[in-house]
């Protein structure tokens, strides 16, 4: 249990110490990724009707 404590603590610290070097300016405007996350969604969207339709045509077939 301690052991776990010590642990935690020092990964707090490690990553503190890492994190603080980091460049605070994103390299790719917020915009652009907004735009990508919306593309990849609306694929799996049509991905999962399209996969719908075709369970529903291949139950009709079977029943």
């Amino acid at each position: 249990m301690k052991f776990t404590a010590i642990f935690m603590m020092v990964m707090a610290l490690l990553a503190m110490f890492v994190g603080s070097h980091a460049n605070p300016a994103p390299k790719v405007p917020v915009k652009q990724i907004g735009k990508a996350v919306g593309k990849g969604i609306g694929v799996l969207g049509a991905a999962g009707t399209a996969h719908e339709i075709y369970r529903n045509i291949k139950d009709r077939r079977s029943g």
